[in-house]
């Protein structure tokens, strides 16, 4: 389950022009569709923070993961590196920030939570359908509160990424549990 996780996070979150591989380019679309998102301009100090954000976590990736030096993660090596991280039980060193990035880009109004409005607009620009965000929302929340706080999101990326658990409410927090 978690393996099959990582793998639909490296198809549709992190090689954004669906080359197969993972490289800067990819990261430079992600700022652009945030940037829309979140109406940000160039110039804005939230866009250079995102940017940095990104960069941050495309270097430390690379470092991580690009096991040829190729300048570019494939799915193998992506996989590999979910694999060794998963078995020490330690999320690689770019895992916190992108969660942050994460959350903050979903988190429109700023307040410290995400609520289903915003939770389904941010899964909704990847493709997946309102009414899988909005029936994998209230998997997240298990059917209580109506926002999810920072912590409860950086729980369920963990139940995403290491659970072999198809009923964690982890498996639902990228709009959808069947890929």
């Amino acid at each position: 389950m978690a393996i099959r996780n990582c793998w639909h996070l490296f198809h549709t979150f992190f090689d954004a022009n669906q080359n197969g591989t993972i490289d800067k380019k990819d990261f430079d679309m992600a700022l652009e569709k945030t940037a829309k998102n979140r109406s940000l301009s160039a110039g804005d100090a939230k866009h250079k923070e995102v940017q940095e954000s990104l960069s941050y976590v495309w270097e430390h990736l690379k470092k991580v993961a690009d096991r040829d030096n190729d300048g570019t993660v494939s799915t193998e090596e992506w996989l590999k590196m979910w694999d060794e991280a998963i078995s020490a039980k330690q999320n690689p060193p770019w895992v916190d920030r992108y969660q942050s990035f994460l959350f903050e880009a979903e988190d429109v109004t700023g307040d410290g939570k995400v609520d289903e409005q915003e939770y389904t607009t941010a899964y909704t620009s990847y493709g997946v359908a309102a009414d899988e965000c909005k029936n994998a929302f209230k998997k997240l929340t298990n059917g209580g509160p109506d926002t999810i706080s920072k912590d409860v999101f950086e729980k369920r990326f963990q139940e995403f990424v290491t659970s072999n658990d198809p009923n964690a409410a982890g498996n639902y927090l990228f709009g959808k549990a069947s890929f």
